[in-house]
């Protein structure tokens, strides 16, 4: 197979321009707003659209040379990346067997007028190996396409067996949308004040007569955009649906953009399981998946079912450990067999021992004991040179320089007692809830 494939032009154009340009509107805005603060006159607003225009053709120019130099090439057993900017070329080439996640997006407007959609294809190893197939017509044929390679490959994604189906719970979506909904209302109001407000805390009354005449409904605006995005962050979020079958885990996301992905066992390493103070207070869990490679990580958040869904988890990636492992011996066994037969030597087999099982925990004296002996030690030491200071006191009759010095000293010391015994706490903490758990086919951690 030798496929050659590029994006939809206008799709990928004007879709990437577009969103340059709503960071300008947003600059621009910014700069109109000081125009009208500071009464700036008709030639500033005419400079200002001129470039405002000006930087808009830049743009398209631009993404015009990234779409003319981007093509992908599918190949039986990898997919390789062109492209470049004005300045520079790049070439990408990801190896199908690598593949650790596989994801469809379909973003709103963009699917809507152009009925297109991306592929993200990530893989073992850095993010520099990952491909992203943009604007694609035939989303769906392709997605297919890829999943095919994968299972020619040696992938199985054949969904059968369905082990689990998981939701995010939505109390948890919740305060995960509300924590940044009131982050968002904190920046406006940051803004607002850092505008009206000296460092002194002084108001500028001009500024704020203006603010109170002409800016007052764009901040209203403001706080019903954000109350907007965070609704559709919460009915986004809720939409999400986890379906762990035997060979492979898939996920749909998105009330108005929709993602569709999958993740075969095959590459997946581990995964782990956390909990918030507030997760804990509603019995909520965030599952976190490791890829192989460097910063491969699938998060699932807030999920009531936490500890059924990662025991599901691990058994599936050990069972595929297993299974890896005995095809690896098998092999070996084969290429030792084939050695033989020619006539050279093998190396003989070992065996390791698997049946050591055991629960560690952190060693008290180097996680406590030592910061808490730094803050005994510091406070004899303060006792000591009061004891000094006392005696002196007896044989000098100046004793401004020694008492400087010696109260220099102390202050050190009574704040190293400070660090000492925080850091104690920390260290006795970290010493009761940490243990590392040494099984017959996995290591694990607990915290």
């Amino acid at each position: 197979m030798d496929l050659q494939l590029k994006p939809n032009k206008n799709a990928f154009i004007i879709s990437r321009v577009a969103t340059l340009l709503l960071l300008l509107v947003f600059v621009f805005i910014v700069i109109l707003i000081l125009g009208i603060l500071f009464e700036l006159g008709t030639i500033f607003y005419i400079c200002l659209l001129f470039v405002f225009l000006g930087l808009g053709f830049l743009l398209y120019y631009l993404e015009l040379i990234v779409y003319k130099k981007l093509l992908y090439i599918f190949y039986d057993d990898r997919i390789v990346q062109k492209g470049g900017t004005i300045f520079s070329d790049y070439e990408n080439e990801l190896n199908i067997k690598n593949i650790t996640h596989l994801k469809k997006r379909l973003p709103f407007i963009e699917n809507k007028i152009f009925s297109t959609g991306h592929i993200d294809i990530e893989s073992a190893g850095t993010s520099a190996s990952e491909i992203h197939l943009c604007s694609l017509v035939e989303h769906e044929k392709y997605f297919g396409l890829i999943t095919e390679l994968m299972e020619k490959n040696g992938f199985n994604l054949s969904k059968e067996e369905l082990a689990s189906t998981e939701k995010p719970n939505g109390l948890g979506v919740f305060f995960e949308v509300f924590k940044s909904f009131m982050v968002g209302l904190f920046v406006v109001f940051y803004s607002i004040v850092s505008v009206i407000y000296d460092d002194d805390g002084n108001k500028n009354e001009y500024l704020y007569d203006k603010f109170v005449a002409y800016f007052l409904p764009i901040v209203t605006l403001a706080i019903i955009v954000v109350f907007l995005i965070h609704i559709f962050k919460y009915l986004d979020l809720r939409k999400r649906i986890y379906e762990i079958y035997k060979d492979v885990i898939i996920y749909h996301e998105g009330f108005l953009s929709k993602n569709y992905a999958l993740l075969p066992f095959r590459n997946l390493t581990d995964s782990s399981l956390t909990q918030s103070l507030v997760d804990k207070i509603f019995n909520l869990y965030d599952i976190k998946i490791s890829c192989q490679g460097s910063a491969n990580e699938i998060f699932f958040k807030n999920i009531r079912n936490g500890k059924n869904m990662i025991e599901k988890l691990d058994s599936l990636i050990l069972a595929k450990k297993i299974v890896a492992e005995e095809q690896t011996i098998s092999l070996k066994e084969q290429s030792a067999l084939s050695q033989n037969n020619t006539g050279r030597l093998t190396d003989s087999k070992i065996n390791f021992d698997t049946t050591y099982v055991r629960d560690l925990q952190i060693d008290f004296k180097r996680t406590v004991k030592f910061p808490l002996l730094i803050g005994l030690y510091s406070f004899v030491s303060i006792i000591i040179l009061a004891i000094i200071y006392f005696i002196a006191g007896s044989v000098f009759s100046n004793l401004l320089i020694i008492g400087l010095i010696i109260a220099s000293i102390s202050i050190f010391l009574v704040v190293l007692i400070f660090i000492s015994m925080l850091s104690s706490i920390i260290a006795y903490i970290k010493y009761r809830s940490t243990k590392f758990l040494i099984e017959e086919k996995k290591i694990g951690y607990k915290f």
